[in-house]
């Protein structure tokens, strides 16, 4: 099973897909403000695990 990995900016979300040996597939920084871009690149892949980075708010 492949996962995907998201670490939050304000301004972009860095993106790395990894397989079960842990080899990196695809990286990836998308604009926070584009959600097309970021529903694009779910679609390649069937049936991710995802993982969020721990977050703190923004002031």
């Amino acid at each position: 099973m492949n996962c995907i990995a998201f670490d939050l900016h304000k301004q972009s979300i860095t993106l790395c897909i990894v397989n079960q040996n842990r080899t990196a597939l695809a990286r990836k920084r998308i604009l926070s403000s584009d959600p097309i871009g970021i529903l694009a690149l779910l679609e390649q892949w069937k049936k991710p695990e995802m993982v969020v980075e721990a977050t703190a708010s923004y002031e």
